[in-house]
């Protein structure tokens, strides 16, 4: 489900069951919320053929925006290369 994923919507949204909300203006950042509360950020891309889900960390971790740790992965898949985080 593509959502403005704003501080609000995510520190607020709860679930029936395990979702993922994309954002309508980071290409690939997703918010995964669990039915237990549990939220974590994801970057989702595509390799090759190869759909890849790599997770950045806890939405507490990285809250409230990990748009600036997605910058050098972002630039590692348009360079054709596996993003890594170090």
């Amino acid at each position: 489900m593509k959502v403005k994923l704003t501080d609000r919507f995510c520190s607020s949204i709860k679930v029936a069951t395990r979702t993922d909300y994309f954002d309508e203006d980071t290409t690939g950042l997703a918010l995964r919320v669990t039915e237990q509360g549990s939220k974590s950020w994801t970057y989702n891309y595509t390799l090759g053929d190869k759909r890849i889900r790599m997770t950045l960390g806890g939405a507490i971790q990285l809250f409230p925006w990990p748009a600036l740790a997605l910058r050098p992965l972002k630039l590692a898949r348009l360079l054709g290369k596996e993003p890594i985080l170090v």
